[in-house]
């Protein structure tokens, strides 16, 4: 998730840009980016067949904690779709053809997300997200997964502005909706990496 995070990060502010053309580009070039990053790690992963595996676990014990985090990752998976559709509607929703309406919008998606006195629904996201890693910590000692960053937790952004952005504005300030959508899309695919790592290292420990 840095890499993404990173990405957004360093491009241009969208309050510093006074042309619609530019503004495109500038997310074509981030969305290019993006879309490789999600393409190169669903292709590694197939939710459909986790059950069948967690199945031909010999230990009981370590069965249990693998349906656990698969319980975890599947309510997580929940709430991040439902937070993309809520954004989406907020935004403007869809047109007669289902397509998404004010893709580049920005002030609408930071309503939704930031909210005006950090109230938005990003936080409920932030939290929703740190209780799944640590759910999922809680299972095993050597467990240690995070998806949660601050600007100051990222080294590229010493002594910047941006440095001192919490988890929600590092994501969601100054954003346009598509890109947010894209975000989310990166989160659900770093939940399910989580997953699929997590019973792995317990099926290891299976004799």
């Amino acid at each position: 998730m840095k890499i993404l995070q990173i990405a957004l990060i360093i491009g241009i502010s969208y309050s510093c840009l006074d042309s619609k053309r530019r503004k495109k580009a500038i997310v074509k070039e981030k969305m290019e980016f993006i879309n490789q990053s999600l393409h190169n790690q669903k292709a590694t992963y197939d939710r459909s067949e986790l059950l069948n595996f967690i199945e031909n676990f010999n230990d009981e014990l370590l069965s249990q904690k693998a349906i656990k985090i698969y319980d975890f990752t599947s309510e997580t998976l929940e709430y991040l779709e439902n937070f993309k559709s809520e954004l989406i509607e907020y935004a403007g929703g869809y047109d007669s053809l289902g397509r998404i309406l004010n893709t580049f919008e920005v002030e609408k998606q930071m309503e939704f997300t930031i909210g005006k006195n950090e109230d938005g629904e990003g936080y409920n996201l932030m939290k929703n997200l740190e209780k799944f890693t640590e759910s999922v910590n809680h299972l095993d000692s050597t467990f240690n997964y995070k998806l949660v960053y601050h600007g100051n937790e990222f080294e590229v952004l010493s002594n910047s502005e941006a440095e001192k952005a919490d988890f929600v504005s590092l994501n969601f300030e100054n954003t346009p909706l598509v890109t947010a959508l894209a975000i989310i899309s990166q989160f659900e695919t770093q939940v399910k990496l989580i997953e699929s790592d997590a019973i792995s290292r317990l099926k290891k420990l299976d004799k």
